[in-house]
């Protein structure tokens, strides 16, 4: 950031120690600085004469081919000296081979450093990347693509954005991600639905899942099985029991939402035949259990909570695979004899997969990162949400072990939003 305000073109790293005992932090630097336009020359002397791409893929796994130019500049016959420069579409020019004076590597980087000044950009502007959220501004997923592109403001010299999209259940604001430009100057902040529920319940939801591409999972959101607080039902095996005598009824903020499913799902795992009354958003659907003209729901933790704590509605059991810590005294299903009961909405970052790959790593390691902050989940755990973090590859496996749960629910109930 310092670089960025002082209008920098070149970094000088002086290593006091070999490069590849400091492959990460330097990794990181000069990904940071590529995406501002800054050139990072690094040296450092390696006992070992390993070229800088054997480094990389063998020490931190990344792919050599990602290097805009590695090289290795031997000055004396028992060490090499490695050099590199990071830069965008800058032309890099070793020198010739003379031999550099043992007076320090960051002497033998500075010579490097003038050839490059003459080919550095003038002033290269950050990135600016535009996080869509798909969903209207005020609600949970709102402020947790809001608090994630804050993040990301904190952690890099890109310029963030937030764009709400709403509309269709998300289908609008996944589909311009997902059919938008590939060159990482875009990102999706959704839950889990855009890729595991939308591409089942809709039969032209406007987007291909297979053209996104998570980058990660960040946060968790539990429900609450409620009952009006006048109902004579007072736990989990009490629902069952009178769901056993007569057609229980439950509200929910539309086909094919997530209250929807997860009842739909508790019916199927019991063996239960519970009428579904629809409404148009997560608000009446609020109403309607409040005043009684349903017998239950499942509702969003956060959404739950006023309601639960004021009294009005009672509290049987958390979807979650743990209790609350806004409600520890609400046992779980799994502890109310569900044994596998897990249901939770996930909240992921996704990027058109068509991205550069070093985009889509650049931003999957800015999202561990951000995740991973004690801050950023403090703030998510105000929201009502749980910090849950899963790189690229757990966020995928997630997503399709998910998709297969709902394919199921969704088929057996007929569900349906055309």
């Amino acid at each position: 950031k310092w670089a960025v305000e002082q209008r920098l073109h070149v970094i000088n790293v002086s290593l006091g120690t070999s490069l590849h005992e400091t492959m990460y932090p330097l990794y990181v630097l000069c990904e940071r600085a590529r995406r501002s336009g800054i050139i990072v020359v690094a040296a450092g002397h390696n006992q070992q004469d390993w070229s800088y791409p054997a480094i990389f893929e063998n020490v931190i796994g990344v792919d050599a081919a990602s290097f805009d130019s590695p090289f290795t500049y031997r000055y004396r016959p028992d060490e090499a000296m490695e050099c590199l420069a990071w830069g965008l579409d800058v032309p890099v020019r070793w020198l010739g081979g003379r031999h550099v004076p043992r007076t320090g590597t960051s002497f033998a980087a500075t010579i490097f450093i003038l050839s490059l000044a003459a080919h550095a950009p003038a002033v290269l502007a950050a990135d600016t990347v535009k996080i869509v959220v798909p969903y209207p501004p005020g609600g949970s997923s709102d402020a947790a693509g809001r608090l994630l592109a804050e993040k990301f403001k904190q952690q890099t010299a890109a310029t963030v954005v937030v764009e709400n999209k709403a509309g269709a259940n998300g289908n609008i604001g996944t589909a311009a991600v997902a059919n938008g430009p590939a060159d990482g100057s875009m990102l999706l902040a959704a839950t889990d639905s855009a890729i595991t529920v939308n591409p089942l319940l809709y039969k032209s939801p406007g987007y291909d899942p297979l053209e996104l591409k998570a980058l990660g999972m960040f946060a968790t959101m539990p429900s609450v099985l409620l009952v009006p607080a006048d109902s004579a039902i007072r736990s989990v095996s009490a629902f069952v029991d009178e769901a056993k005598k007569r057609e229980l009824t439950y509200a929910s903020g539309g086909v094919g939402s997530a209250g929807h499913l997860t009842m739909a799902y508790f019916g199927n795992v019991a063996d239960l035949k519970l009428l579904h009354v629809p409404f148009q958003g997560g608000a009446p659907a609020m109403v309607a259990l409040l005043g009684g003209q349903v017998d239950t729901g499942f509702v969003a933790l956060p959404n739950a909570l006023s309601q639960v704590k004021g009294g009005k509605l009672r509290a049987l059991a958390v979807s979650g695979a743990q209790r609350s810590a806004s409600l520890p005294d609400v046992p779980t299903m799994i502890e109310s004899g569900f044994k596998g009961f897990e249901v939770q909405v996930a909240y992921f970052l996704f990027a058109p997969s068509k991205a550069p790959a070093d985009k889509l790593k650049m931003w999957s390691a800015e999202l561990s990162t951000a995740a991973s902050a004690k801050e950023f989940q403090a703030r998510l755990s105000e929201l009502g949400l749980e910090p849950q973090v899963k790189d690229a590859e757990g966020a995928t496996t997630w997503l399709v072990n998910e998709k297969k749960r709902w394919k199921g629910v969704i088929e057996k109930h007929g569900i349906s939003a055309n």
